[in-house]
């Protein structure tokens, strides 16, 4: 049975600070939106803007996540199909479960090169991306990333805060597509479990590690 990719593992969240914190660059900005939390989780819903600029209504979907530092996420997918993306900080779980399937990858195969190495990584922001100001439309706040290493699937992401909380991100890829999603019920700091970044196979799937 062929593997079914997740939908953004090349590119996930933008996270923040509860309170907007001024500095002198985008770059000190967006570093001190990461330094004001050790955990968030929320809600969001994504879809898929065409080369052509027209929205792909039929990829419409919604879930949860969760990421706490460092190393630790869980991006859950519940419509229109079940998908799992979890992280211990060691390992990532694929897990599709109409397929019935399981991919397990080691972290740094799938994070080094995306926008999850801003926020679960130990490299430099200033190491991976160039960060940039944009435009402040209907109160949201917007930094572009371009990413410096030549090896990701996206030329730039643009993330928006509102109130110093996320609220979009868009990433461009290298086909012309733009993926936006939008987040709401973000919370910072809960307690959360152990084992919401914990992932036991469930008997009779199909495990594959890559």
């Amino acid at each position: 049975m062929l593997k079914r990719k997740s939908l953004l593992l090349n590119g996930l969240l933008l996270l923040l600070c509860p309170t907007i914190i001024w500095a002198d660059s985008a770059n000190e900005k967006l570093q001190q939106y990461l330094n004001g939390f050790s955990n968030i989780q929320g809600e969001f819903t994504q879809h898929v803007i065409s080369e052509d600029g027209q929205a792909e209504h039929k990829s419409l979907t919604s879930g949860l996540f969760w990421i706490q530092k460092p190393g630790k996420f869980r991006w859950q997918y519940l419509k229109p199909f079940e998908q799992d993306i979890i992280s211990n900080g060691k390992k990532i779980w694929v897990y599709d479960k109409d397929l019935e399937q399981v991919t397990i990858r080691k972290i740094s195969q799938a994070i080094d090169a995306s926008p999850l190495s801003i926020f679960v990584g130990e490299r430099a922001i200033d190491e991976v991306f160039i960060v940039e100001n944009n435009d402040v439309k209907d109160g949201v706040d917007w930094l572009k990333l371009t990413p410096k290493l030549e090896s990701t699937s996206f030329e730039y992401i643009e993330v928006g805060f509102k109130r110093g909380i996320l609220n979009n991100m868009n990433l461009y890829d290298n086909f012309g597509q733009i993926t936006q999603l939008v987040f709401f019920n973000v919370m910072n700091d809960q307690q959360l479990s152990p084992s919401v970044f914990e992932f036991d196979p469930p008997p009779g799937i199909d495990v594959f590690e890559e």
